[in-house]
């Protein structure tokens, strides 16, 4: 009876712990009844970064936090690792490997050090642990921001007293957004700059403008000078770019260059140049000489084309940053092609062209120098003139018949061209004729600075005697070696030569009457160099020329009215003088009375 009940004490316990295993799993699912345990099966261990992120200026250090925690009781050591580093940057673990307690964590700081520069951008990096055959990874998105300067063209040349402008672009990389305050270093004394708008915001990787004016006084001394712009934001001090400022004192020869230039300013055959820019010689023959003035006409498809050409924007800036004056051609077509269409493709080259960097006036190609019924032709120039000052707000307006003219026409332009063409102008032509060819000497009733002349087909350098002999009659001239059809098509090797002889100091000679009792009048002065009339015109007038030069002046007399009596600084009564000054000189002529 005994064992009896023994052995139903028994099964009623095991009934009631069967019973009971599902419950108190259910309170403790983590309690293991009736299982087999195996040490160690879910042993594990995870990895995290905080931050998960991690993005800086690329040239400041960072870091983030490598957690590294137990799973099921890991406790073994975890070898840390990182791909995807950016070349500029070193990576480094502060521990490594790295030991979990069971059930807890551990840390390791992944320091993020610069090795001047890494490129800015958007990187991965990969932190792995391994320990074993157990290996997790984590991605961290790195970032490296940056903010970059630059300008346009780079020499930038100004004259005394005078200013220039530039244009500084802002870049945005890796995502940077933010203001970016512009200043300038190294200026010189008697400069002033203005940088506006200042600060500018790029958008994330894009990019912001700004313009920077430098403004040079009468007292800027010559010479070449090395600023430097940057951008900073905030604490952080970005990108910065070195400009090479050339400050020229005002005085000019008295003879310059006007030239045609009717080629693409960008081609690869041009790889010679930076940039491909096929205009580059021209720009070198001003930065070396230049006191010379250069005038370049720019023809994009025989005017200024259907639309605007973003080349011809940036070539047009590259020439006028060095002090070379821009024009845009435009043809006339003898006076017959309707002035409104003209009118509106002035109005072309402004808007498409124009501006502090752009073109500084138009070339009148095809220039009729036929009056006309009632001089219409004259009054067809003069109103596209007038549209250029006035309604276009340019300075220059040049007329090219190629050819002898009319005294009717010269008022009409600023600048003639009165010979073009493959053989030697005598100096007859240079001197003017009249319409049946026999030298009447008109142009020389004009300052010499409101004409020029062309010759092409020459294949060599002029000689520099004939070059500097025909500046005293032209205010501009040029050669070149091309040819029909198109002897504008590119630029002179001899470019250079052709400006070192004309790269000579010019001073005014001002020529001025009056008569016995000192009140200015009326009189005709004649200017002449080793015989060849140079001037011949009325009182008061200046003449342009090479300082040291020698001329021979000869005051007329008009009888009935006014006879020469004396020069009024020496009190020489002998008419006919000679001069060479070296300096800006006044002579004055004193009449009597007959």
């Amino acid at each position: 009876m005994q064992e009896k009940n023994s052995r139903l004490f028994l099964s009623s316990f095991v009934i009631l712990i069967l019973l009971l295993v599902p419950v108190l799993q259910t309170v403790s699912p983590n309690l293991n009844f009736m299982r087999p345990q195996t040490a160690n099966a879910l042993a594990d261990f995870t990895i995290s970064a905080s931050p998960s992120s991690v993005t800086n200026f690329r040239d400041q250090a960072n870091s983030t936090t490598i957690t590294v925690t137990s799973v099921g009781g890991f406790s073994s050591a975890v070898t840390l690792s990182v791909s995807g580093v950016p070349n500029g940057v070193s990576a480094s673990f502060s521990s490594n490997p790295i030991t979990p307690p069971a059930q807890g964590s551990a840390n390791s700081t992944l320091a993020l050090n610069i090795i001047p520069y890494p490129a800015p951008g958007y990187y991965t990096l990969n932190v792995t642990g391994t320990s074993g055959s157990i290996s997790h990874s984590i991605l961290i998105p790195y970032t490296l921001k940056d903010l970059e300067v630059d300008e346009d063209i780079n020499p930038l040349t100004v004259y005394a007293p005078s200013s220039t402008n530039d244009t500084i672009t802002v870049y945005s990389f890796g995502g940077f957004h933010a203001p970016v305050t512009l200043s300038v270093s190294g200026v010189p004394s008697n400069v002033t700059t203005l940088i506006s708008p200042n600060p500018v915001t790029p958008p994330a990787d894009g990019s912001a403008t700004s313009k920077i004016t430098i403004t040079t006084g009468n007292q800027a001394a010559a010479g070449t000078y090395s600023l430097n712009i940057k951008g900073t934001s905030g604490s952080y001090t970005g990108g910065w770019i070195p400009l090479s400022l050339t400050i020229n004192t005002k005085w000019h020869s008295s003879t310059g260059i006007v030239e045609p230039l009717y080629k693409y300013p960008y081609k690869t055959s041009c790889s010679i140049y930076a940039h491909n820019f096929c205009w580059q010689p021209v720009n070198d023959t001003k930065n070396q000489y230049p006191h010379v003035p250069i005038f370049v006409i720019v023809n994009p498809n025989s005017g200024a084309g259907h639309s605007k050409d973003s080349s011809y924007v940036k070539g047009i800036a590259n020439l006028t940053k060095s002090g070379i004056i821009v024009l845009g051609y435009t043809p006339t077509k003898y006076g017959t092609r309707a002035l409104a269409t003209v009118e509106a493709e002035i109005a072309n080259w402004t808007s498409w062209y124009g501006g502090p960097n752009g073109i500084s006036g138009i070339e009148l190609d095809e220039m009729t120098n036929n009056p006309g019924i009632l001089n219409a032709n004259v009054t067809y120039y003069q109103t596209l003139t007038n549209y250029i000052h006035n309604n276009q707000g340019l300075k220059y307006s040049f007329g090219n018949p190629g050819t002898e003219s009319k005294p009717i026409f010269q008022p009409t332009v600023d600048l003639m061209n009165i010979f073009e063409g493959s053989t030697t102008p005598s100096n007859g032509t240079l001197q003017g004729k009249d319409s049946n060819g026999i030298v009447n000497y008109w142009h020389t009733q004009y300052d010499k600075s409101t004409f020029r002349f062309e010759q092409y087909g020459v294949a060599s350098a002029p000689s520099r005697s004939f070059v500097q002999g025909t500046s005293v009659y032209d205010g501009y001239m040029f050669f070149t070696n091309y040819t029909l059809p198109n002897p504008w098509a590119g630029i002179p090797p001899y470019l250079n030569t052709l400006a070192s002889y004309l790269n000579n100091p010019s001073v005014l000679s001002g020529l001025y009457a009056q008569d016995t009792s000192n009140n200015p009048i009326t009189a005709r002065i004649l200017m002449t160099q080793s015989g060849s009339q140079v001037r011949n015109a009325t009182t008061p007038f200046n003449y342009n020329e090479t300082a040291g030069w020698q001329f021979v002046l000869n005051p007329q007399n008009s009888c009935p009215g006014h006879t020469f009596d004396h020069w009024l600084d020496t009190g020489l009564t002998t008419a006919s003088r000679t001069i060479a000054p070296i300096i800006n000189t006044n002579y004055t002529a004193v009449y009597r009375t007959c």
